[in-house]
C-alpha cells in the first residue's frame, strides 16, 4: 500500500493537530491526573498557537490542491457554539455562593470562585476541542482513502493500549489477584485497574475501543485469530469492573458476529448456523456471568448502588442549572468543577460521589453549554443517523456497523457522559471516525 508524498504530510499534519487540541482538552487529566489542573495561560495559549499553525497548512495545501472543502455550515454551527460558550464564561460571576438540600437531610452551601485568567483559559481549551471535532469529522473522508485511515487510527490505538495493558502489568499486577478476593465486598474498588489513567472508565474504555478496533480489522481480513485479540482485550476489560462498559463490549461483538454470519459469509449456512449457536450459547452464558458480577459488585465504596448515586449527580445538576442557566448552560470546565463541589460538600455524598462528570450526556450539555449546546448535538445526531439509513443501499455492512454503534453508545451516553457528535477524548474521536467516516466517504459530502 504505497502513500503518496502529499497523503504522507496530511497524515502527519492531522495527527500533529489533534494532538495539540486533545492536549489542550485533556492534558491535566491524561498527563497530570489532575482534572481540577488548569492549563496556564501561556501554555494554552502556545499550543493554541501550533494548533493553528498545523491547521493551517493541512488547509492550505488541500485547499490549493483542489482536495478539501470546507465545511461552511459545520464552521458556523460550531462558530456559535464557540461564541455562546465565550460569552457565558466571561459573563458568569467571579464570586458565587450556592444553597442547596443535601440528599439526606440538611441544608449546604460552598463558595465558588473564578478569575479572568481561568475563563479565558477555558475558552481556549473549548475553542481547541471544537476544532478537533471539524478536524474528525470533515477532513478525513475528503483526504484519505478509507482503508488507509482506518488502519492508520486503528495502528495507533491498539499500540498505545498495548502500552497500557503491558503499564497495567507492571504497576499494578497485585490488583489482578486480590480483585477476586475482594469480589464481594464493598472493598473491591480498591483492586481494579486504572493503568496511566484517572479512573478505571476511562482505562475501561480505550479497551472498549480495542475491541471496537479489532472487530473492524476482522471486517477488513476475516481472520479468525483477531478473535483471540478481541478476548484478550475483553479479559482485560474484566478488571477494570466497569459494568456498563463490559456489557458494552460484548453487546458490540455479539451484534457483529451474528450480522457477520448471517449477512456477510453466507456460503457455509450450516457452519454459520453452528458459529452463531456458539455465539449465542457464550453471549447467554456471558450476559448471566455479566448479571452475576452487577449483582455481588453492584455496591461501590461506601455501599451505595450504582444507579442510585447517579441520580444523586443528576439532582445536583437539576440544582445548578435552576440557579443559574438552562439556555446556555455554565461554560466548559465551569459546570463540571462546580458540579464537584456540590458533590463533595455533602457529607452523605462525599465518599461515592467525588466526580466532576454528569454520569448522563444531556445533563452534561445541558451544564456546558445549555440548550443551544444540546440541539446542536441532537441536530447532529440525527442527521448521522439519516446519513446511515440512506447509505445502506450502497454500504449495508458499514452502515449496519455504524447503526450498532450508534444504538448501543447512544444507551451507554445515558449512564456516562460521552458523545461521538463531539468527540472529548482520543478514543471518543476513534469512534467518531467509525461511526460518521464511512458514511461521509460514500455519501461523498457532509
Amino acid at each position: 500500500m504505497r502513500l503518496s508524498k502529499l497523503t504522507i504530510i496530511n497524515y502527519v499534519l492531522f495527527a500533529l493537530t489533534g494532538a495539540f487540541g486533545f492536549y489542550l482538552s485533556n492534558g491535566a487529566v491524561v498527563f497530570y491526573k489532575d482534572p481540577t489542573r488548569l492549563l496556564g495561560i501561556y501554555e494554552a495559549t502556545i499550543v493554541l498557537v501550533f494548533m493553528f499553525i498545523t491547521l493551517s497548512m493541512l488547509l492550505y495545501i488541500n485547499i490549493k490542491t483542489k482536495k478539501y472543502r470546507p465545511n461552511i455550515i459545520l464552521i458556523s454551527l460550531l462558530g456559535i457554539l464557540f461564541l455562546t460558550n465565550l460569552i457565558t464564561t466571561l459573563a458568569f460571576k467571579e464570586n458565587s455562593t450556592f444553597v442547596f438540600d443535601g440528599i439526606n437531610s440538611g441544608q449546604y452551601s460552598f463558595d465558588y470562585s473564578i478569575n479572568i485568567v481561568s475563563k479565558i483559559t477555558y475558552s481556549i481549551e473549548f475553542l481547541a476541542l471544537l476544532i478537533v471535532c471539524y478536524l474528525v469529522i470533515d477532513f478525513p473522508y475528503q483526504l484519505f482513502d478509507m482503508k488507509q485511515f482506518f488502519l492508520f487510527v486503528i495502528g495507533l490505538l491498539l499500540t498505545a493500549l498495548s502500552v497500557f495493558i503491558i503499564y497495567s502489568y507492571i504497576a499494578e499486577g497485585y490488583k489482578y489477584i486480590e480483585l477476586f478476593k475482594h469480589l464481594n465486598d464493598n472493598e473491591n474498588y480498591k483492586y481494579v485497574t486504572y493503568s496511566v489513567f484517572v479512573n478505571k472508565n476511562n482505562y475501561a474504555f480505550n479497551l472498549t475501543i480495542g475491541v471496537v478496533c479489532v472487530i473492524y480489522l476482522h471486517y477488513m481480513f476475516r481472520k479468525w485469530w483477531l478473535y483471540l485479540i478481541a478476548g484478550f482485550i475483553y479479559l482485560n476489560l474484566i478488571f477494570t469492573l466497569s459494568k456498563l462498559l463490559l456489557v458494552m463490549a460484548l453487546a458490540i461483538v455479539i451484534a457483529y458476529l451474528i450480522y457477520f454470519y448471517l449477512f456477510i459469509e453466507v456460503k457455509n449456512k450450516k457452519r454459520n448456523l453452528v458459529v452463531i449457536s456458539i455465539v449465542g450459547a457464550i453471549g447467554l452464558s456471558l450476559a448471566i456471568a455479566a448479571v452475576i458480577l452487577l449483582v455481588v459488585s453492584n455496591k461501590n465504596n461506601g455501599g451505595y448502588n450504582t444507579i442510585e448515586t447517579r441520580t444523586w449527580i443528576w439532582r445536583r445538576c437539576i440544582e445548578m442549572l435552576n440557579s443559574t442557566n438552562w439556555f446556555s448552560g455554565v461554560g466548559y470546565k465551569n459546570f463540571n468543577n462546580i458540579l464537584y463541589l456540590y458533590n463533595v460538600n455533602d457529607p452523605y455524598t462525599i465518599a461515592t460521589n467525588s466526580t466532576y462528570s454528569a454520569h448522563n450526556i444531556v445533563f452534561e450539555l445541558l451544564g456546558t453549554g445549555g440548550i443551544i449546546l444540546l440541539i446542536a448535538t441532537l441536530f447532529m445526531y440525527v442527521y448521522v443517523i439519516y446519513l446511515a439509513i440512506k447509505n445502506i443501499g450502497n454500504n449495508r455492512d458499514l452502515s449496519v456497523l455504524s447503526l450498532i454503534l450508534i444504538v448501543l453508545v447512544s444507551a451507554y451516553s445515558l449512564i456516562e457522559s460521552f458523545t461521538f457528535v463531539i468527540p472529548l477524548t482520543v478514543e471518543c474521536s476513534a469512534l467518531t471516525t467509525f461511526i460518521i467516516f464511512p458514511l461521509l466517504k460514500a455519501n461523498k459530502k457532509l
